[in-house]
């Protein structure tokens, strides 16, 4: 997700971040829920007699809290996608063609050199 946000057209990808930094505690509350789970499952793990289905439940609440996060950000990136015009989603597409597989990419002009319509 950090790379389709980085690729994006430098306005769009402040204003996603700007979106994002306003639902933090929202997600921050889904991050921390992801966490608490590991003292469950090692109680799950640690509990006689063993129940695979508690094992199981755990699982499908990390999933739902970790989908809430994903949700959220995705979200707020077709929210963005929406609002380029086709000028800004060829600037997208070409940063995203242009991104490495690996580390932070870099290929975005400041935001005192790109056009801005």
């Amino acid at each position: 997700m950090a790379l389709l946000a980085r690729a994006m057209p430098y306005k769009f990808e402040h204003q996603l971040r700007t979106t994002l930094r306003e639902r933090r505690e929202q997600m921050r509350t889904d991050r921390q829920a992801m966490h608490l789970l590991k003292d469950h499952m090692i109680a799950m793990l640690a509990a006689e007699p063993f129940d695979i289905t508690a094992v199981e439940a755990v699982l499908n609440t990390q999933r739902a809290a970790t989908n809430n996060v994903i949700s959220a950000g995705h979200q707020a990136i077709i929210r963005q996608i929406a609002q380029m015009t086709p000028q800004d989603r060829q600037k997208y597409i070409e940063n995203l063609q242009n991104a490495p597989h690996r580390g932070k990419p870099d290929f975005r002009a400041s935001p005192a050199t790109e056009n801005q319509p």
